[in-house]
Order: C-alpha cells, then structure tokens, then sequence
C-alpha cells in the first residue's frame, strides 16, 4: 500500500490499530480502578485521589466522584494526578468499584477503545 499524505490513522483504523491517545486514556482509567481497589498498593498515591461526597443529596448533582483541584497553570492541570482523576470522572459510569477488574477492563475497552 502506497500512501501519498502519510497520514497514518487510515491504515490504523483499517488494521484495528487504537491511537496513542485511547490507550493512554484507557491505561490511565485501567490504573485508577487498581488504586482505587487495592490491586496496586500505594498509599501515598490513594492520599492524593480525593473522592467527592456531597453533605446532601440535592436534583442537580452531577455524577464526578472525584474532587478535581482547580489549578492555575498548564503544568498542574495536565499533571498526572489530575488527569487520571478527570478522566476517571468522565468514564464514571464504567463503575470504578462495583465489578471485578475483568468484567471493567472489558467495559472500558469497549467504551474507551470501540473493540467488541
């Protein structure tokens, strides 16, 4: 196959090659699940991942379960801790705690990656 703009997602897509960005953003989901269920021990990094929990249920509640920090540079808001907890409240609904990690590693390649 011969390709004139070397623009590679075509034959990325073609082959069922996910891009660097899906993986990232499901590696990043997949390692939130193991800290937040232990299958990775470490402490100090569980600290830093604030859970959200509201003093009253009220109609307008929205669904992150995590506390994100606001940030006043590129630096921290792009910071790892940051974006995994971003993410883990963008993909929320794959259930970070309710499911073994089997049955979430399938959901979440389902959903992040569109594989079947």
């Amino acid at each position: 196959m011969h390709y004139q703009n070397h623009d590679y997602t075509q034959i990325a897509a073609l082959v069922g090659v996910p891009s660097l960005a899906s993986m990232r953003i499901f590696n990043d989901v997949c390692f939130l699940f193991k800290v937040l269920n232990g299958i990775v021990s470490c402490p100090p990094l569980l600290q830093q991942i604030m859970l959200r929990v509201p003093l009253r249920w009220l109609r307008n509640m929205t669904n992150n379960i995590f506390h994100q920090e606001m940030h006043t540079t590129n630096y921290g808001m792009y910071s790892a801790i940051a974006r995994i907890v971003r993410l883990g409240n963008e993909y929320a609904m794959l259930g970070f705690t309710d499911r073994s990690y089997g049955v979430f590693h399938h959901l979440a390649k389902r959903k992040i990656l569109r594989y079947e």
